[in-house]
């Protein structure tokens, strides 16, 4: 199994979590949820374990890449020295996916990028307590150290590597928080230190280098805040009830959008609480000093009824939550709304933000936007119609490209919003066929709290260029694109399904070293199209004695196997079975050709309605068409019908 196929299984993992209720750590937002225990074991689980002397990636249990926790500052460390690359990683608890944490300090969060220009040294923390698990390269390791810190559990006092008053910023918004009722009542001084030395600090207004920060804790066990603006370097130092400062997380999405009008959140309804629904379409909105800056904001009320009959049949899972609606006179600005970034607020009388968050929307884009329309490439005649479903694109532009050549220049074409549905469309020329194009997509993107313009294939996609770099316009009812007798060809025939009979194969496994199928077919769906080669003959025998069906492992295009066979690397087949079955040999040789090789079960789709490029002769535009549907002929001439193995859950 390569690799990438414990990637694919995380989605059932986080489903069977869910279904059971497991619960973790009230992070910095203030979640009401049960305590997380030390954990034995913290993996830094990714897509570097290997690289750093893991059998493969995202292995929980390998202890190469283990934190080590120090009880002196309660805390995870850890340090790699990693190559040039682009990586992902989680933290994972315990040796396994039970409990784990990533981007934005979420449990069962999505994974954490991590992209490196040369080669260096990382530095990894983790806090079990919060959560947050970050590294030097994406984080600005920030601390404070002060006279108070011996008080507090470090070694002394002025201690900038001391992580017990670590400042963490989980929804990366540029605020860091150290929150600590463990110093006791007096007057202390304090700084902010940056990467555990002296050599970078800021002492009052922001000053680099500069005096002390004097404050006051008024008693014993008081809550002390320090929240540090890495955007002005300024820190302030505030007790519990002193304008605390603004608490939640708005990189973090822990309210739901349900429908057009309503908003489900943990938020307690209390009558001297002001709820609001915070917007900006340029994303510029974040929680500062002065509570949540930026943007616009919309009243929120309390449902009267609660929960509907309805509502609750739709999402049992959230009907713990507390109901809130927007008022009438406000609903026609939410599909412009959906467009931005987007946070819910609570707060007191004063105006202190008691919490914050950002939302989930699938439920109102359903309920705006529900479409079962076409979508993709349609034709009308000699002439394409292009539909892309995405209703919080604040813009869509079609780029037309002649040929899949990467220097070839683009024709941008503006398309067109149809506000009812969420679709955009462009009615295309009628010399479009077989030209290749992107989609330019201005959204605003969660993982990145901005608004991107992101250049992207169509989900929707019949045909790609060699590597997924450019959709084609293709028309699959083209007769150049059926082999010959391909609209008459007859099904085996199947009296019920009951009569089905099972054959699971894997397309690369089933001739890559058949040497009775020639070599350019060898791995590839013409390997079926050759009557006498050892594996057609296999199948005919089993076809005679019941066999009714072949089911096919993912045949769809594959997000990480290069479709240029010229890049790939393959294994010495015959150094390999020079080794006995127990030797480690094998695996020596195998694990630097991961990424490199042919091999892969196809659990990372990229393109569900694309044959896979290297499965075909030519993965440079629509010969992976027909020559798959050249294998299903065949199958089907041999007495066999083809049952495709489709996992929508699994994704790269």
């Amino acid at each position: 199994m390569n690799k990438r196929t414990a990637v694919s299984l995380f989605p059932l993992l986080l489903l069977l979590s869910l279904l059971f209720g497991r619960q973790r750590v009230a992070a910095q937002s203030g979640e009401d949820l049960l305590p997380m225990p030390l954990p034995a074991s913290v993996t830094l689980a990714g897509t570097f374990q290997s690289v750093l002397g893991c059998p493969g990636d995202w292995q929980p249990e390998c202890d190469a890449t283990y934190m080590t926790y120090s009880p002196d500052e309660d805390m995870w460390r850890a340090s790699f020295d990693l190559p040039a690359g682009s990586y992902e990683y989680k933290a994972a608890l315990n040796n396994g996916w039970d409990d784990n944490f990533g981007l934005n300090a979420e449990y069962y969060g999505p994974n954490i990028p991590l992209e490196l220009e040369e080669t260096q040294t990382v530095n990894f923390y983790f806090d079990h307590k919060t959560g947050w698990i970050t590294d030097n390269v994406n984080s600005l390791i920030a601390n404070v150290p002060g006279s108070y810190q011996g008080a507090i559990g470090c070694s002394g006092d002025w201690m900038p590597a001391c992580f017990r008053s670590w400042l963490q910023d989980p929804d990366g918004d540029g605020i860091f928080i150290y929150t600590t009722k463990e110093i006791p009542a007096g007057n202390w001084e304090a700084k902010v230190a940056v990467n555990e030395s002296w050599a970078l600090n800021y002492g009052e207004d922001g000053t680099r280098d500069g005096p002390n920060i004097p404050f006051t804790v008024p008693a014993d066990n008081t809550v002390m805040n320090f929240i540090f603006d890495s955007n002005s370097n300024v820190m302030v130092i505030r007790a519990e009830g002193e304008a605390a400062p603004a608490a939640g997380n708005i990189g973090r999405a822990r309210a739901h959008w349900l429908n057009r009008d309503t908003i489900a959140w943990e938020a307690a309804v209390e009558a001297d609480r002001i709820y609001q629904l915070h917007y900006d379409w340029h994303a510029g909105m974040r929680l500062g000093l002065e509570g949540l800056e930026g943007g616009q904001a919309i009243t929120l009320t309390p449902a009267p009824d609660g929960w509907t009959a309805a509502l609750s049949e739709r999402f049992p899972h959230l009907s713990r939550l507390n109901l809130f609606k927007i008022e009438a006179a406000d609903l026609a600005a939410v599909p412009e709304i959906l467009q931005g970034q987007t946070a819910v607020s609570v707060t007191d009388t004063e105006g202190n933000i008691l919490d914050a968050t950002g939302l989930q929307i699938p439920g109102v884009l359903d309920d705006l936007y529900a479409y079962d329309g076409v979508l993709g490439v349609v034709f009308e005649g000699q002439r394409p119609h292009l539909y892309l479903w995405a209703p919080t694109a604040q813009n869509v532009r079609l780029h037309l490209f002649a040929d899949s050549n990467p220097n070839t220049p683009a024709t941008i074409y503006d398309m067109t919003l149809d506000p009812q549905s969420g679709v955009w469309h462009l009615r295309g020329g009628t010399g479009w066929r077989y030209q290749f194009y992107l989609y330019e997509v201005t959204v605003y993107a969660p993982t990145t709290g901005r608004i991107e313009t992101n250049l992207v294939t169509d989900p929707y996609s019949f045909s790609l260029s060699m590597n997924s770099q450019r959709s084609q316009i293709v028309n699959l009812n083209d007769p150049a694109l059926m082999p010959p007798g391909w609209q008459g060809l007859p099904k085996p025939r199947l009296n019920g399904f009951q009569d089905i009979t099972l054959y699971e194969l894997h397309v690369r496994d089933f001739s890559i070293a058949d040497e009775t199928v020639p070599e350019d077919y060898r791995g590839t769906f013409m390997a079926f199209t050759v009557p006498d080669s050892n594996g057609m003959n296999h199948l005919r025998r089993l076809s005679a004695a019941g066999l009714t069906h072949v089911h096919l492992l993912p045949v769809f295009d594959i997000a990480t196997i290069s479709e240029n066979k010229a890049e790939r690397q393959e294994p010495d087949w015959e150094l390999l079975a020079s080794f006995p079955p127990d030797s480690d040999q094998q695996q020596a040789i195998l694990s630097p050709l991961r990424d490199l090789d042919g091999y892969n079960w196809g659990y990372d789709p990229y393109h569900f309605s694309v044959p896979e490029g290297s499965y075909s002769t030519d993965p440079d535009g629509p010969a992976r068409i027909i020559e798959f549907r050249r294998m299903v002929q065949s199958l089907n001439e041999n007495g066999l019908r083809l049952v495709m193995d489709v996992v929508y859950n699994h994704t790269n």
